[in-house]
């Protein structure tokens, strides 16, 4: 059987209480695809709502009322945002913002002249941009190219009006010289917090792709074999493998049919499925390869993908488990069921054929006589070819059962497996 793929691993962790984290979970509104870029964009409004706050509460202690209302205002503008962001009104939350973000540094490097510092954001308009959009995305793409537009046009404009004309109420020098220490200081703040989520949401990206990867990689080893799975992923196509011997045992749960007939569908996939999970951990505790499921039949071998020594026996050895597995659930839950097991070595073709929905499986007649000797064999026994009854050699007990017709291939010797000696 395939070796378990590790435990995925969990998404990074973060820091921050989890009523901050939930403000940047993706709300249903929002699509699917915004999941990256979400969060950064949130951090830029909440970002923008408590700067422009901490400017309103100084300018209104420095005595400017004027200039601390237009910051309030500004702070309402991107809480509005951020709730139109939330509701998954995200071009209406990006014009607001955006805007106000250009308006907001034209009209205060105009008022109170360039020597505040108010051109210091147009480095925001020149950098962010490049975090919270997507070239992927066609309108996104174009709200890049105008905000970057915005920023180097009024990097160019604004010294040229001020040049002309001055500053319409410039503020004293000392208040200038507080506002320009704020401004620069919200920039890099500003820029910082924005590497550190664009960091922060990268990481978790990433993790969410490993764990994504890593689920779909222990999907796919359920599937097929760790060795066909990677040489699947490295090069796509049919794969068929000859080997010269392989033991394969097919099994068939004997009363099914009539069983089927007195209980639920659901009680009847619930024991199927108790059934042949005992199947799968045999399987793997003596090194079996399990190929299939049909109905209520079980299909195994051992041998391949890579070839093996004593694989007759460790398949001797599933069959015997086997049937005392079935004999163990029929006492326990008081059914009567039993099992036929067949077993016959030889070679066979294994590998994965067609374009979609691939399952590793085997041809030859080595798999045709394996199914013969269980549909020939008896409940509750173990059936043998001679080609396993040779490869087993004396390891096991083993009932003659001479030769007996088998469709398909004629007169054949067979025999009945017993206890290991």
């Amino acid at each position: 059987m395939s070796d378990t793929a590790p435990t995925p691993p969990s998404p990074t962790s973060s820091p921050l209480p989890a009523w901050v984290l939930g403000v940047f979970e993706r709300p249903s509104a929002v699509p699917v695809e915004d999941e990256k870029v979400f969060p950064l964009r949130v951090a830029c409004y909440a970002l923008g709502a408590v700067l422009h706050l901490a400017l309103a509460i100084i300018y209104f202690g420095m005595g400017v009322a004027w200039a601390g209302a237009l910051n309030l205002v500004s702070t309402a503008a991107f809480l509005v945002g951020l709730l139109l962001l939330r509701s998954g009104y995200t071009k209406l939350a990006t014009s607001i913002g955006w805007l106000e973000v250009v308006v907001h540094v034209a009209l205060f490097t105009v008022l109170t002249g360039l020597d505040t510092g108010y051109v210091f954001y147009i480095g925001v308009l020149l950098v962010v941009p490049f975090s919270v959009f997507r070239s992927s995305v066609a309108h996104e793409r174009w709200t890049r190219r105008l905000l970057v537009a915005a920023g180097v046009g009024l990097a160019i404009a604004l010294p040229l009006i001020l040049r002309r004309q001055p500053a319409l109420w410039p503020l004293e020098a000392w208040q200038s010289q507080v506002v320009v220490a704020l401004n620069l200081t919200n920039v890099i703040v500003a820029l910082v917090a924005i590497a550190y989520y664009t960091m922060w949401v990268t990481d978790r990206a990433e993790a969410h792709l490993a764990a994504e990867r890593d689920r779909s990689e222990t999907l796919l080893l359920n599937i097929l074999p760790a060795q066909i799975a990677e040489q699947l992923k490295a090069q796509p196509g049919t794969i068929a493998r000859h080997y010269d011997s392989v033991t394969v045992l097919f099994a068939d749960i004997c009363g099914f049919t009539l069983l089927s007939a007195r209980i639920s569908s659901q009680e009847l996939i619930e024991m199927l499925n108790e059934v042949f999970s005992e199947f799968d951990r045999l399987a793997s505790q003596h090194g079996l390869e399990k190929i299939k499921t049909i109905g209520d039949a079980y299909m195994a071998a051992c041998g391949l993908p890579e070839p093996s020594e004593g694989h007759a026996a460790a398949v001797a050895a599933m069959g015997l488990d086997m049937a005392a597995a079935i004999k163990a659930y029929a006492e326990k839950h008081e059914v009567e069921l039993d099992i036929r097991v067949g077993i016959h070595t030889g070679p066979v073709v294994a590998g994965v054929i067609g374009v979609n929905k691939f399952a590793y499986d085997l041809w030859g007649d080595t798999v045709n006589t394996a199914s013969r000797m269980e549909s020939h064999g008896a409940p509750g026994r173990v059936h043998l070819s001679k080609s396993t009854r040779d490869a087993l050699g004396e390891a096991f007990e083993l009932e003659p059962r001479g030769v007996i017709p088998v469709k398909g291939k004629g007169e054949m010797e067979t025999w009945f497996l017993g206890a290991p000696k």
